[in-house]
């Protein structure tokens, strides 16, 4: 077999396997997020309050909600939430805009990760609205508001009183 055919196998494999890896990228994200806990949905309309997962709002216990905001230190952003805390009912659904303002005069190009604290709240916590996990632009001096609309199970354990997002 010449040099040439062994190269056009080799190359023939490399685009197959590229295009299997592009078939199952989103299942493969999907097995991802369910095994971190993270559950993604993003229905078109959505009311905040609306009672989620197994209709029942956990009236009985109140849970805190602290909003955190985190940039990389090299990255000239303005990022901050409109509420720096909250407190909510398990089951309940609430809404919290973040703001992202490009201070550059340069176009940025990032993707925000979400993430919440403890690792038990991630487990029980669905992600109705979200921003996370795109990736984004801000042009040069750009501002941007993009909601959150999240809610907690209501079997999130009673241990949990406090979560930070």
């Amino acid at each position: 077999m010449s040099k040439n055919s062994k190269l056009l196998i080799v190359l023939a494999a490399f685009g197959v396997g590229m295009f299997a890896f592009g078939y199952a990228n989103v299942p493969l994200f999907q097995m991802f997020c369910s095994a971190v806990g993270i559950q993604i949905q993003n229905p078109d309309n959505i009311e905040v309050g609306v009672v989620t997962g197994d209709g029942e709002v956990g009236t009985s216990r109140e849970l805190k909600v602290l909003f955190s905001t985190t940039v990389n230190d090299q990255l000239p952003i303005l990022f901050e939430s409109s509420k720096s805390r909250v407190t909510i009912n398990p089951g309940a659904t609430d809404q919290v805009d973040y703001r992202f303002v490009n201070l550059s005069s340069d176009t940025l190009y990032f993707r925000p990760v979400h993430s919440a604290y403890p690792a038990e709240a991630n487990k029980k916590y669905d992600m109705i609205k979200c921003f996370c996990f795109q990736d984004m632009i801000l042009l040069p001096r750009e501002e941007q508001v993009h909601p959150l609309i999240y809610s907690f199970h209501t079997d999130l354990k009673e241990e949990v009183k406090r979560v930070t997002m």
